[in-house]
């Protein structure tokens, strides 16, 4: 029996993570900030599924402390985004 081999190999997969180890975005207040801010916009998931996933990081990414206003500024985010509201 021939076996394939994976394209992807394993240490290219945890070397992948170890990257993200030291990504202060990563770190574990900056995950309970995505899930809070994630949670916060949950109600927004049947019309913007793909928004909502994409602002989360991108609230995230700039560093932002907390969800205050979050729908305000997801409301901007999807009008700059070229989606009515």
């Amino acid at each position: 029996m021939m076996t394939m081999e994976s394209p992807i190999k394993k240490e290219s997969l945890y070397s992948q993570n170890s990257s993200t180890e030291n990504d202060w975005r990563y770190s574990d207040e900056r995950m309970y900030l995505r899930a809070e801010t994630f949670r916060a916009l949950k109600h927004y998931l049947d019309d913007y599924t793909r928004q909502v996933y994409e602002f989360c990081d991108v609230w995230v990414s700039q560093g932002n402390k907390d969800c205050t206003n979050i729908d305000k500024y997801f409301k901007i985010y999807l009008v700059q985004e070229g989606i009515n509201v």
